[in-house]
């Protein structure tokens, strides 16, 4: 296979990441999130905010996903997230099965979900045989690669809070949509009004890794203890705050995310070079194409990517992907 544009996850590890949790392999340390580096990644974040934020070091986006519910959940809840969105679409299910919550897959308007979508929700709502709507969730960047602006976000919230509902923002890419609006942390979360969010680095460049960050402070407590509840309190806890430490030295998390993001451009670029349209617009670093069956069959033997359905095809790009890789596919393509 000459390449997988299938993932971001599928990338390799940087350098930065492996030799730093080389660096903390070499004596015995305090596990379980007490351990020194834990806390420096604590510091770290918090100096990103203006107000105080509580923060949880995981394995993955799922987990974030889940916990992140949990927290702001009642017995009685329902969350509403896009039909597509991974919460709702790419996890079996996990959230509802955990947390026994409802999710309500809306429409949304351009692959976002909008205020609109919450009134509607409201309007058919019957609180006397339904769950409550109290949780909201996005992904930014969304499923499409399409990324919330900084003021459709402080609207979404806004709307949200007006009717005490909750918003968590599923942030796996985080990195690749704040690259994209030249912003950080406290502008797209704290500023927008954001209650919970995930910092996602596994898709980043990491080895593994997701950080919770807790805004709101009506949720900020027991946190130990429902992180130990789902199964994310880990003994060696100084590789995941490792990681996390190099992501925040010299911005390697925003030096690696504009790079996806620039490699998606150009790949744009290209595929329209030989009349290939993109299906959506190019945010972050996901490119959606239609391709034909013989495209499809023909290139499937040569590199990996994302088949959705009725032609349409997701190609992601990476850290570490290569001008000289976008060419090799675009040269395959032209032969067939």
């Amino acid at each position: 296979m000459n390449y997988d544009f299938a993932g971001d996850t599928e990338a390799a590890a940087c350098l930065e990441i492996i030799e730093r949790c080389l660096q903390v392999n070499v004596s015995n340390m305090t596990g379980y999130g007490k351990d020194d580096l834990t806390r420096q990644v604590q510091e770290i974040v918090q100096g990103q905010f203006s107000k105080k934020i509580s923060t949880l070091l995981l394995s993955n986006g799922s987990a974030a996903n889940v916990l992140a519910i949990k927290l702001m959940k009642h017995d009685y809840s329902q969350i509403i997230s896009l039909k597509d969105g991974h919460i709702n679409d790419c996890e079996v299910g996990a959230t509802e099965f955990i947390t026994g919550c409802k999710i309500l897959g809306a429409e949304g308007k351009n692959g976002k979900l909008t205020p609109a979508d919450i009134e509607k929700a409201l309007k058919n709502q019957d609180l006397t045989h339904s769950p409550k709507l109290e949780i909201a969730v996005i992904s930014q960047p969304t499923e499409k690669g399409l990324v919330y602006s900084l003021k459709e976000m402080k609207a979404l919230c806004e709307y949200c809070h007006k009717h005490d509902i909750y918003v968590y923002v599923d942030g796996a890419r985080l990195a690749n949509a704040m690259a994209k609006l030249n912003c950080g942390l406290k502008e797209m979360l704290e500023e927008t009004g954001v209650d919970i969010a995930n910092f996602g680095v596994n898709k980043n460049g990491a080895m593994f890794g997701e950080m919770l960050i807790i805004l709101n402070e009506k949720f900020d407590k027991n946190l130990i203890l429902h992180q130990k509840q789902l199964f994310q309190s880990f003994s060696k806890s100084r590789f995941l705050a490792a990681q996390y430490l190099a992501m925040f030295e010299n911005d390697l998390w925003k030096n690696n995310a504009r790079h996806s993001n620039r490699m998606a451009k150009i790949l744009e670029k290209r595929l329209r070079s030989i009349k290939i349209t993109p299906e959506f617009s190019v945010q972050t670093n996901a490119v959606f194409v239609k391709l034909k069956d013989k495209q499809i069959e023909k290139l499937t033997k040569e590199y990996a990517f994302g088949y959705l359905k009725n032609n349409l095809v997701r190609l992601m790009t990476s850290w570490s992907t290569t001008e000289e890789q976008i060419d090799n596919l675009i040269i395959a393509l032209r032969k067939i």
